[in-house]
């Protein structure tokens, strides 16, 4: 019954032309805007979860940008060399080609990699989260 009053209440203040001050307060005093009301309570728990969703959207989005910076800027020039004994991403040119390949740094030079032109290195990145792998 309060519910079929509360929607009647709003009916009653929406078809007014230009309500006054007062005519407003006693739409809200007769429970025209009742807290209380299901569909009140409906749609704050949806803006509750959308907002909270945006939250995290936007938590993860910075998380990414934070990582992508950190893979972007991992390649390091071979003046600047790995520990001895590191394994490491190597990007070289043997002749006309040019390759990215795995190798450890060792004695000055790229194990595997002595007679092409190694230009820059890289740490070996993370593995793969197993648990998010698919298939």
């Amino acid at each position: 019954m309060t519910e079929y009053l509360n929607k009647q209440a709003v009916l009653e203040w929406l078809n007014m032309e230009c309500p006054t001050a007062w005519e407003i307060m006693q739409a809200i005093k007769s429970g025209a805007f009742d807290t209380d009301n299901s569909e009140i309570q409906r749609l704050k728990k949806e803006r509750d979860e959308a907002r909270q969703k945006a939250e995290d959207a936007w938590k993860e989005i910075e998380e990414l940008e934070d990582r992508l910076l950190r893979v972007s800027d991992r390649w390091f020039s071979v003046k600047e060399p790995p520990k001895n004994g590191q394994r490491v991403l190597i990007w070289y040119r043997k002749g006309k080609t040019q390759d990215v390949a795995e190798s450890r740094f060792a004695n000055g030079g790229y194990i595997g990699f002595w007679d092409s032109e190694v230009t820059h290195w890289m740490p070996m990145p993370e593995p793969p989260n197993r648990d998010s792998a698919s298939g």
